[in-house]
């Protein structure tokens, strides 16, 4: 798992690709990717988790990928107990292992995911979708807000942006 500490690390995996981020759910997950410059996220699908490892095996085939980010479930308190948190947390051992096994080289990062539907909902819902048509799109703007959460905190720490 990578984290904030070292620029130089970022340096390399920025160059490697754009970052991409999952927003795990029970039955789908939001996806998310990042532009080259990792300045703005973007929101790119949702796939049913019972195929996650088929889409994102496309997903990494069809784009530079540099970074995997996972939105890990974090109380509002900051604790990390909960019944998602594990299932996320065993999902992310599980994908290294896919990553490993599938020629991906990869680095993966946790990062908290703490209101991101919400923020969804809300942008959503100050779009005007429908509720089919929000309910539809939930999961990957709930991942968009993740990723933009990490490029903008690598933008603040090294970059000063």
């Amino acid at each position: 798992m990578i984290s904030f500490d070292d620029i130089n690390d970022w340096k390399k995996v920025i160059a490697t690709g754009c970052a991409v981020c999952l927003d795990y759910g029970n039955k789908r997950t939001g996806i998310a990717i990042s532009d080259a410059s990792w300045t703005v996220a973007t929101p790119l699908k949702i796939l049913e988790t019972s195929k996650i490892y088929e889409g994102l095996s496309k997903i990494l085939q069809q784009y530079k990928i540099g970074l995997i980010v996972i939105g890990i479930p974090v109380a509002l308190n900051g604790g990390v107990h909960g019944k998602q948190h594990k299932i996320v947390n065993e999902f992310a051992q599980q994908l290294q292992k896919f990553l490993s096994e599938n020629a991906f080289n990869l680095p993966i990062m946790q990062y908290d995911e703490r209101l991101s539907t919400v923020a969804a909902s809300r942008a959503l819902s100050n779009a005007e979708f429908s509720i089919k048509k929000k309910q539809k799109r939930i999961d990957k703007v709930a991942a968009t807000f993740v990723l933009q959460g990490v490029l903008d905190r690598i933008g603040y720490k090294f970059y000063g942006n």
